[in-house]
């Protein structure tokens, strides 16, 4: 897919293509894209609220359709949007450092801690299914053990004890 740049009116191919002057007004301008003023997660030009060296945002086009305002697009575009608006703004050289987004952080935070919790579970509940199953073959009735439960339930007690093992492993590797 080739890149197209329209930048005070005029296209151009890339960044080569710019005149030095033109270049250097367009990079001032992706410096100030990735802005939030108002830590919402979402760049203050994609809002409408903010201006970009003077000119304002006037529509954004996502595959062929073009929206007045990034709040009439579906949420996962929004935040693909501001995904990427937020990596051009890092990439342009002497870009300010954009704010940090709350709701990233938070998703991140959240997804540690469930991440943390459910490997402990798992290994819980591997644990208890071993000792279910140990419980099983000691207590076992001696037709039950002739006809192969013994076995069958030492295999079960065995993949029970790989699971909590790897969900240990796991959990530990989390944690660097």
């Amino acid at each position: 897919m080739p890149t197209h740049i329209v930048f005070n009116g005029k296209e151009y191919a890339g960044l080569e293509e710019m005149p030095d002057d033109v270049r250097k007004a367009f990079q001032a301008a992706l410096a100030q894209v990735g802005t939030d003023a108002d830590g919402n997660g979402v760049p203050d030009v994609l809002e409408g609220k903010g201006n970009v060296l003077g000119l304002a945002q006037s529509s954004i086009t996502v595959n062929g359709r073009t929206v007045d305002n990034v709040k009439d697009l579906p949420m996962p575009v929004r935040w693909l949007l501001t995904y990427i608006v937020r990596q051009v703004a890092k990439q342009a050289p002497g870009a300010a450092p954009v704010a940090n987004a709350p709701l990233p952080r938070q998703l991140d935070s959240a997804t540690s801690v469930l991440g943390t919790v459910l490997y402990t579970l798992s290994a819980l509940v591997g644990a208890a299914l071993a000792t279910i199953g140990i419980w099983a073959i000691v207590h076992m009735d001696a037709s039950s053990r002739n006809q192969g439960g013994a076995l069958y339930v030492g295999i079960g007690v065995v993949i029970a004890l790989a699971w909590m093992v790897g969900s240990l492993v796991s959990l530990g590797m989390r944690r660097r």
